[in-house]
C-alpha cells in the first residue's frame, strides 16, 4: 500500500511537471527601434498552486533570443498563472526571434528541472531603425506643436512621462522623468533636421519624428 501511494504521488508530480505551458509572449515597446531596450513579458500557466521561479536566463544567438525559465511546482491542483519578464538591451536593425524554453521541477526552490521540458513558444519581432520611424503615435496621447518647428515644440498633455530625444544618428540629446501637463523642447542649438521623440508612461511607448526647418 505504501509502495502504492509513493508510485501515486510520483506520477502526480510528474503529470504537473509535463503540463505547464506558455500562454502567450507579448514586448514593448510595440515597435522597438534600435535604441529601444525590449521588454518581453511571458505568460504562464500552472496546475499547481505553489509555482516559484529558481532560475531565468537569456542570450543573443545570431538573430535569436533564447530565453528559458524554470519554474518549481507543488501538489495543490489549484491553477497557478504568472509571468516571466526578459530584458533584451538594443538591438541592431532587423529580423528576430524571440525563443522561450519553459522547464519545470518538483518540489520548493531550487529544485531540479525535469526531464522534458514543459513548453516551447517563439515570437518573431522586427527592430526598425531610427530613420524607419514616422510621425505617427504608437500609444500615445501627447501633442506636439508646431511641428514642423524653428527648433521649439511644445509638448503637452503629459502625465508623468519620461521624454527622450535623439538626433538622426541615435545620439540621446535629452533625458527628463516624470513630465507632467506641458515642457517647452528647445531644440535652437542643434542643426537644422530630423529628430525623434520617445515618450514612455508606465509600460506605454510612443515614438515621433520631429522636424526642425
Amino acid at each position: 500500500m505504501k509502495k502504492l501511494v509513493i508510485i501515486t504521488l510520483l506520477l502526480f508530480k510528474l503529470s504537473n511537471v509535463l503540463s505547464q505551458s506558455i500562454s502567450n509572449i507579448s514586448y514593448t515597446p510595440s515597435n522597438p527601434t534600435t535604441i529601444d531596450t525590449i521588454y518581453f513579458y511571458v505568460d504562464l500557466m500552472f496546475p499547481s498552486s505553489d509555482c516559484p521561479i529558481s532560475n531565468t536566463g537569456s542570450s543573443i544567438v545570431g538573430q535569436t533570443v533564447i530565453a528559458s525559465s524554470l519554474h518549481c511546482v507543488g501538489m495543490l491542483a489549484t491553477p497557478c498563472n504568472t509571468t516571466d519578464t526578459f530584458m533584451v538591451l538594443p538591438l541592431a536593425s532587423g529580423n528576430y526571434t524571440f525563443d522561450m524554453t519553459l522547464s519545470s521541477g518538483s518540489g520548493p526552490a531550487p529544485c531540479t528541472p525535469g526531464i522534458v521540458a514543459s513548453d516551447n513558444l517563439s515570437q518573431s519581432f522586427t527592430v526598425s531603425s531610427l530613420t524607419g520611424l514616422t510621425n505617427e503615435i504608437e500609444n500615445g496621447t501627447i501633442r506636439i506643436s508646431p511641428n514642423p518647428s524653428n527648433g521649439v515644440f511644445i509638448l503637452s498633455d503629459l502625465k508623468n512621462t519620461n521624454l527622450l530625444v535623439y538626433d538622426i544618428l541615435g545620439n540621446e540629446l535629452l533625458n527628463l522623468k516624470n513630465m507632467n501637463q506641458k515642457y517647452k523642447l528647445d531644440l535652437t542649438n542643434y542643426p537644422k533636421g530630423i529628430f525623434f521623440l520617445k515618450t514612455i508612461t508606465n509600460r506605454e511607448y510612443s515614438s515621433y519624428r520631429l522636424i526642425k526647418k
